[in-house]
C-alpha cells in the first residue's frame, strides 16, 4: 500500500471518530432532553390529575360528612317519631280501655234502666188495674162517696200537724174517672194522696229537688198511696209516665 492511501485511510478513520464524537456530543443529549421533557410533561399531567383527585377527594369527604350529619339528623327524627308513635299507641290503648270500661258501665246502666222500666211498667199496670176498680166503684156510688170524703177530710185536717212537709215520693198516673173526693180527674189539678197526711180537697204546692214547683189539689187516694207519697194525675201515654220515673226528696206545702 502506498503512503498516500495509508494517510487517506487514517484521515477517514479520524473523520469517522470525530463524527461519532460530534454525534455523541449533540444528538444523544438532545434525545435525552426530549425524553426528559416527555417525562416532565407526564409528571405535570400526573400532578394535575393528582390535584384534581385530591380536590375530588376533599369534596367527597365534605359530602360524606354532610351525609353523616344528615343521617344522624334522620336517625334522631326517626327515634323522636318512633317515641311519639309509641306514646300515641299507649294513649290510644288507654283511651280504648277507658272506652271499653265506659261501654260496660253504660251497658250495666242500660240493663238497670231496663229492669227499672219493667218494674215501673208492672207497678204502673198494677196501679192502673187497682184504680180502674176504684173508679168503677166510685162511678157506681158517687153520691155516697162524697160525704165519706168530707168526713175523711175532717179527720185528715185534725191529723195534719205541719203546713210544710218534706221527704215525699212522687209518681204519676193516667186513669180517668171520678176521684175519691167526687170530682173528675183533671190534668194539672188532680193528685192522689194519703188523707192521713194531706187532707182531701186541699191545695198544695209541690216543690221538686230541681226547683220545679207545681200547684195541685188533693182530690184522690190510692191503695198504694200510703204515707208521704203523691201520685200526680197526667193525661199522657204510659211511656211518657214511665219516662218521668219516680222522684224522691220532694217538699209539700199545704196551702188550705
Amino acid at each position: 500500500m502506498s503512503s498516500n492511501t495509508k494517510w487517506v485511510l487514517i484521515g477517514l478513520i479520524l473523520l469517522t471518530i470525530i463524527g461519532l464524537q460530534l454525534y455523541a456530543l449533540y444528538e444523544i443529549p438532545r434525545s435525552y432532553a426530549e425524553e426528559i421533557k416527555a417525562i416532565q410533561q407526564e409528571k405535570e399531567a400526573l400532578e394535575t390529575e393528582k390535584a384534581s383527585l385530591e380536590q375530588e377527594n376533599t369534596q367527597m369527604e365534605s359530602e360524606l360528612a354532610d351525609l353523616k350529619e344528615e343521617l344522624q339528623s334522620i336517625e334522631k327524627r326517626f327515634k323522636e317519631t318512633q317515641q311519639e308513635l309509641e306514646n300515641t299507641i299507649k294513649e290510644l290503648e288507654k283511651d280504648l280501655e277507658e272506652s271499653n270500661e265506659k261501654i260496660q258501665q253504660l251497658q250495666q246502666i242500660n240493663q238497670q234502666k231496663e229492669q227499672e222500666n219493667k218494674r215501673l211498667q208492672r207497678e204502673l199496670q198494677s196501679r192502673k188495674e187497682k184504680r180502674q176498680v176504684q173508679v168503677a166503684s166510685r162511678s157506681r156510688d158517687s153520691g155516697s162517696s162524697q160525704p165519706a170524703a168530707s168526713k175523711q177530710d175532717t179527720s185528715s185536717n185534725q191529723s195534719s200537724n205541719s203546713r210544710v212537709l218534706t221527704g215525699f215520693e212522687v209518681t204519676w198516673y193516667n186513669i180517668n174517672g171520678i176521684t175519691a173526693s167526687g170530682r173528675p180527674t183533671q190534668d194539672g189539678v188532680t193528685i192522689a194522696v194519703d188523707p192521713n197526711i194531706i187532707p182531701l180537697g186541699t191545695w198544695v204546692k209541690i216543690t221538686f229537688p230541681d226547683g220545679t214547683v207545681k200547684k195541685r189539689r188533693a182530690d184522690d187516694t190510692g191503695a198504694a198511696i200510703r204515707g208521704r207519697k203523691i201520685d200526680i194525675y197526667k193525661d199522657a201515654p204510659d211511656r211518657d209516665l214511665l219516662s218521668l220515673g219516680r222522684v224522691t226528696g220532694v217538699k209539700v206545702e199545704i196551702l188550705d
